[in-house]
């Protein structure tokens, strides 16, 4: 049974409707911290969300799924709750589930690479992330032709941005 509501909350932008097992929400704050960058609360059962949404995609002949983090293109709280964090959260939960045995799809980002001042998809591959992190690597989307590890963007991406992730050795696929 669906149920249809219209929070305050959702600044009036989206029909949100609710499904039987609830809201689909992945986000939850970063270990060792005590609150999210944004205020937002930690999501109910993540892993009760994330496994059989895996096991859907996988049965539905998906290889690969991509996240589409192409509202933001700076760091800062609305980016990192609404794609980053989320993003670390599914490469998280999948990565365990992965070593569990569950199958599930390669997993890629979509990234707004237009604008060369944009400081957010060094987030997403440097460091201990889940594109950098060497942990991550079975579980990352590569690309066919050259094997590195592929990175999904806009449109017209600014040279200077995919030189940059050129680079560190990513594929930069213009979709």
């Amino acid at each position: 049974m669906l149920h249809v509501s219209f929070p305050e909350t959702s600044a009036n932008f989206y029909w949100h409707v609710e499904l039987a097992n609830g809201f689909y929400c992945i986000y939850c704050k970063r270990d060792g911290r005590d609150a999210s960058s944004c205020g937002l609360p930690d999501c109910p059962n993540i892993t009760g969300t994330l496994t059989p949404h895996a096991s859907m995609l996988v049965e539905a002949g998906m290889s690969f799924v991509v996240a589409d983090l192409t509202n933001f293109f700076m760091t800062g709280g609305d980016a990192d709750c609404f794609q980053r964090r989320p993003w670390e959260v599914l490469a998280e939960e999948w990565l365990v589930l992965r070593g569990a045995g569950v199958q599930m799809p390669k997993i890629a980002i979509w990234q707004h690479l237009a604008n060369p001042e944009g400081d957010l998809l060094q987030q997403y591959v440097t460091g201990g992330s889940a594109y950098a992190g060497p942990a991550y690597d079975d579980l990352i989307l590569r690309d066919e032709f050259t094997g590195q590890k592929a990175f999904l963007t806009t449109t017209e991406p600014d040279p200077t941005v995919v030189g940059k992730l050129m680079g560190l050795n990513y594929s930069a696929v213009d979709v």
